[in-house]
């Protein structure tokens, strides 16, 4: 890939962060492959922070929200991938807390019942749920009642 100029990826950078949410690391390994100097990937990383083009606790929000309605992504599955993508715990921690506990039981209740169209063995259906990040006690209590 042809390296572009920091001014360019600045420029780049607004729009991607215009159009979606980016965190951090996403927006820093852009810039590496872009091959910008890690001083003035440091300015622009900066600069878009100071310009609230990135900011962490709104990117944990909406990625919390998307991998949980979308995805059908566990409450401790977000969590491990945002703190992958360094995020720091307690806005982790907050953008977990802000799930509503039915939203969870629904997303796994239906990821669940996918499951059980083509397994019926309980205890991979138990095992395939608490990889996709869900707690046993929810798994159990949605497992009963269906």
């Amino acid at each position: 890939m042809k390296p572009i100029s920091p001014e360019s990826a600045l420029s780049r950078l607004q729009a991607l962060c215009s159009r979606s949410e980016q965190c951090e690391s996403h927006v820093r390994q852009l810039l590496m492959r872009w091959q910008i100097p890690s001083a003035e990937a440091d300015r622009i990383v900066d600069r878009l922070v100071e310009d609230h083009y990135i900011d962490h606790s709104r990117y944990a929000q909406a990625y919390v929200h998307d991998h949980l309605m979308f995805d059908h992504w566990g409450p401790l599955r977000i969590a491990q991938a945002l703190r992958q993508m360094h995020i720091d715990s307690d806005i982790i921690d907050h953008a977990i807390s802000q799930i509503d506990h039915d939203t969870v039981v629904d997303a796994l209740t239906h990821v669940i019942s996918q499951r059980m169209r083509s397994d019926s063995d309980p205890d991979r259906i138990i095992r395939y749920a608490m990889q996709r990040g869900f707690t046993y006690s929810d798994i159990s209590q949605v497992i009963r009642e269906l």
